[in-house]
């Protein structure tokens, strides 16, 4: 019974003692549509912000918030280029498999996905129109994969951010399409106790 007892007071003691990490970091990186809109080829910058608590030295939750700007291609000629955007406001939980220098990891983020569509114009033989560039909110659900090396890091991540905006104009190629993309990141993670 003493044994017990002395037993779950270290247990106790080694738990406060333990000290509780905090990390605050940002990356930048490259993406690409992928689904019906990177059919025609795509390209994009990413640039993402993140902080987190570890709950124990290899799990941390916290919250990344990041903006895409995707570019694809309407045609086959260069100038028919438009640009979709895509905030991004999102819980995520971070598994570690090792607690060293090296630190490779799995992350699963959910929340919000603000997707924007570009303004687009058209040219008929009646003339020239313009849909105007519209904004929708969605579900986000983002995995990652990637590793650090002390405070620096390199993540690929997919993300599932809904479909893009109806319009009520017709015929129009980009509507109500799944809205879909990867990126590939470099980001510096400052980790410190408290």
């Amino acid at each position: 019974m003493i044994c017990a007892l002395f037993f779950g007071v270290q247990q106790v003691a080694q738990a406060q003692a333990q000290a509780q990490k905090l990390s605050f970091g940002a990356g930048l990186g490259a993406g690409r549509l992928t689904g019906d809109l990177g059919s025609g080829g795509s390209f994009g910058l990413s640039l993402n912000f993140e902080g987190s608590y570890f709950i124990k030295p290899k799990f941390a939750v916290g919250l990344l918030v990041g903006g895409n700007v995707l570019a694809y291609g309407n045609d086959s000629s260069f100038v028919g280029i438009s640009a979709y955007g895509d905030r991004l406001i999102l819980a995520k939980a971070d598994y570690f498999f090792m607690d060293k220098v090296f630190r490779p990891y799995v992350t699963l983020a959910a929340g919000v996905g603000i997707i924007s569509t570009p303004e687009i114009t058209i040219t008929t033989n009646t003339g020239t129109s313009t849909i105007p560039s519209e904004k929708k909110a969605n579900l986000c659900i983002s995995p990652r994969a990637g590793f650090m090396i002390n405070n620096f890091g390199f993540e690929f991540g997919y993300h599932f951010s809904g479909k893009t905006p109806k319009t009520e104009y017709q015929n129009v190629a980009t509507s109500n399409k799944p809205f879909t993309f990867f990126n590939i990141m470099i980001k510096y993670v400052y980790t410190f106790e408290i």
